[in-house]
């Protein structure tokens, strides 16, 4: 290989220069403004999903409204979780027998004190077990009053059906419920 000329060595030094100083440019102002506009965009889509969990809660009412709908809700809510567990045993039962459901055995368990607290309040879970024989469309009726019209938040735990025979028309049922309550501290 020949000797380079000055002239080849001034433009292979401009050109080290540049490609340096496009590699401090890279790595000193292009990187981190990347990280900060990535960031910049996090926190956007974050204020976007909470525009949207807003507008949601909202349903394009004005916000006061909304928040008055919602406050109405939650009341309405805790009035159902307000109630004694006599209340609840007896709901139970004058519905059944409303029906004409036969109630064989109605069995409620101790008390279990949920762990989540609610302000002011002690929330309690009360596990029923019941034991029922009835036709089909008394227990969906039955089955419906509990869901709706009981003033308790009810859960269906386990829920065992057995045919009374060949042509007889009652079914044995086998129920167990767990009814929400709190109680003021």
């Amino acid at each position: 290989m020949k000797e380079l000329t000055r002239e080849q060595k001034k433009i292979i030094y401009i050109a080290l220069i540049a490609v340096s100083f496009l590699f401090l440019l890279r790595t000193f102002v292009y990187a981190p403004q990347q990280r900060k506009l990535a960031s910049i965009k996090k926190q956007l889509k974050d204020a976007e999903a909470q525009i949207a969990g807003i507008d949601r809660l909202t349903a394009g009412k004005e916000l006061s409204t909304a928040m008055q709908d919602l406050s109405t809700q939650l009341q309405k809510a805790s009035s159902r979780l307000l109630v004694k567990d006599e209340d609840v045993i007896n709901g139970l039962s004058s519905r059944a027998k409303k029906l004409k459901i036969e109630i064989k055995n109605l069995d409620p368990d101790d008390k279990i004190t949920l762990p989540n607290r609610v302000p002011g309040y002690d929330a309690q879970e009360l596990p029923i077990s019941m034991n029922l024989s009835c036709g089909f469309k008394a227990l969906g009726e039955y089955l419906d009053i509990l869901r709706n019209d009981l003033p308790a938040l009810i859960r269906i735990k386990q829920f065992d059906i057995t045919g009374s025979g060949e042509g007889q028309a009652n079914l044995n049922i086998t129920l167990k419920i767990s009814v929400y309550l709190l109680k003021e501290l």
